[in-house]
């Protein structure tokens, strides 16, 4: 499976995961539902964008350029 595709679906998954335990188990609205909204969903896109550029940078012996990233 490509690496793009690896953690996009990885983070894909992990919001549509906390949209799911907020609304259906935790009823969790109003302001601090926002901001709970923002730190999860931010975190999933830094974390699956910083592991997805080490699984690209290993996957190519250690190294990565501009030009390796597309």
């Amino acid at each position: 499976m490509k690496i793009t595709l690896k953690y996009g679906i990885a983070v894909t998954a992990i919001i549509a995961a906390w949209v799911a335990l907020k609304h259906f188990v935790l009823h969790f609205e109003g302001p601090s539902a926002q901001v709970a909204d923002l730190f999860v969903f931010n975190f999933a896109a830094i974390a699956g964008l910083v592991l997805g550029i080490k699984a690209k940078r290993t996957a190519n012996a250690g190294s990565l350029t501009f030009g390796d990233g597309w």
